[in-house]
């Protein structure tokens, strides 16, 4: 128990971090966000088979089912949640212009 502690503290840091930049600057992941995840993921997989993805109700179908899996929402939630912070953090660490001066 001893020897994992440090990781799992580690973790549980960078996770309670995140959950408070999440909450401070609304990168929730939103409804309309998970469905288009869904829709996407979904095609995405029909694609690397070669194969045309539904569309309209069928596809619509499909994106509810896993929507409805508690397991995958989980997965689909932490992917947006980390692609948007992704973009936050790099938005934040971008180099700023000198006023009036090109780089």
């Amino acid at each position: 128990m001893e020897q994992g502690y440090a990781g799992y503290a580690d973790a549980l840091k960078r996770r309670l971090v995140e959950d408070r930049v999440v909450e401070k600057y609304g990168l929730e992941a939103k409804g309309e966000e998970m469905d288009a995840f869904a829709k996407g993921y979904i095609t995405d997989q029909f694609a690397q088979y070669g194969m045309p993805a539904p569309d309209g109700e069928k596809l619509q179908q499909m994106a509810g089912r896993m929507l409805g899996d508690r397991e995958q929402l989980s997965r689909m939630r932490d992917s947006i949640v980390q692609q948007k912070l992704t973009v936050h953090f790099r938005t934040l660490l971008e180099p700023k212009e000198a006023s009036g001066q090109p780089r």
